[in-house]
């Protein structure tokens, strides 16, 4: 009845390419004459304002849902009405796009130099133990926060795969992930994503 149910999710991606680029110009004119560490520090500020905005609108969540009559969790998450809205806005999710801006915004220093390239190994392996652990943390955080500490483990991922090796060419499993079968996989992933649902519902019945 109300078609693809997962594309909920396009709304939340859509105003954030809208308000990621607006970020992206005021750290950009704001850093232009500011040098090392510095420079890199103002371009963390788009990461920091997409954490605080998800985080501040996960506890404005939680505050809202606290006074709700029990047993109606479901449809004030998904039905009709604006508590669910609410919860499925960029408000509430601004913070799962944080950490791959943080994982982007890590290689792009290291590809610059503003962080020196000597660092590199030790970014990887740091960034794998912070997966592991983060992954083995995510039993003790419930609710929304859990998606976050998911975010925040896919973002160490991202930096182990993406950062450039000491020659400053893609690492080993960069380029084992830009074999052809694996890369069209990601491409028609996402298909898969919107049509899994239907696909469970009509196999259901």
């Amino acid at each position: 009845k109300t078609g693809l149910g997962v594309a909920w999710s396009l709304t939340v991606e859509l105003i954030f390419y809208v308000v990621m680029p607006l970020l992206a110009i005021v750290a950009f004119y704001a850093g232009k004459r500011l040098r090392g560490r510095w420079r890199l520090l103002l371009a963390s500020t788009p990461v920091i304002a997409m954490l605080l905005i998800g985080v501040i609108g996960k506890l404005v969540k939680a505050s809202m849902f606290a006074g709700l009559p029990a047993g109606l969790e479901f449809y004030h998450e998904w039905g009709a009405n604006w508590y669910a809205v609410f919860s499925r806005s960029f408000f509430t999710h601004a913070d799962l796009f944080a950490f791959g801006m943080l994982a982007a915004l890590t290689v792009a220093a290291l590809e610059a130099e503003v962080i020196p390239h000597r660092y590199a190994g030790r970014i990887r392996v740091t960034s794998a133990i912070v997966a592991i652990l983060g992954l083995a943390g995510t039993r003790a955080v419930n609710g929304d926060f859990r998606e976050t500490v998911f975010a925040f483990v896919f973002g160490a991922v991202l930096v182990f795969v993406a950062v450039p090796g000491k020659t400053g060419s893609a690492g080993a499993v960069a380029r084992g992930l830009d074999f052809l079968p694996l890369r069209y996989t990601g491409l028609v992933s996402y298909s898969f994503y919107l049509w899994h649902l239907p696909v469970m519902w009509l196999a259901i019945r």
